[in-house]
């Protein structure tokens, strides 16, 4: 019995070029730099979480658990700044691309854009 080759079915690849051209130079940009907020606002809020963690499970002295104290607090409004940033250019996104972005990217930027605020918010509230 032979054997049966299978039949390749080859679809045209669209070169980077092409890709390109479907977008601006500066739509390309902004998602890039959306996408750099999203990663600096999770980071951000990663590392605050790891500080509290940290300052309130280590038998610290004074002296380092002062200064280990305020790395919380730090993170947590460097990634309400980036957050901020974030939620603006979520909008410049949408108006600037022909394209919209997928609706999990656009929620998770979002969710990820408020939560800062509202653990600031939460933080001036309990005092």
């Amino acid at each position: 019995m032979g054997r049966r080759k299978k039949m390749l079915v080859r679809r045209k690849l669209l070169s980077p070029r092409a890709l390109l051209a479907e977008e601006s130079k500066a739509s390309i940009a902004v998602t890039v730099s959306w996408m750099l907020t999203l990663l600096a606002t999770s980071g951000a809020l990663v590392a605050a979480g790891i500080c509290l963690v940290l300052v309130r499970t280590l038998q610290l002295t004074p002296q380092t658990s002062q200064v280990l104290s305020i790395m919380p607090g730090l993170m947590t409004l460097i990634s309400a700044v980036t957050g901020i940033l974030c939620l603006a250019l979520t909008i410049m996104v949408y108006r600037v691309r022909s394209d919209p972005p997928p609706i999990s990217i656009t929620f998770i930027a979002v969710v990820l854009g408020i939560f800062p605020l509202a653990t600031l918010l939460i933080m001036t509230l309990r005092g």
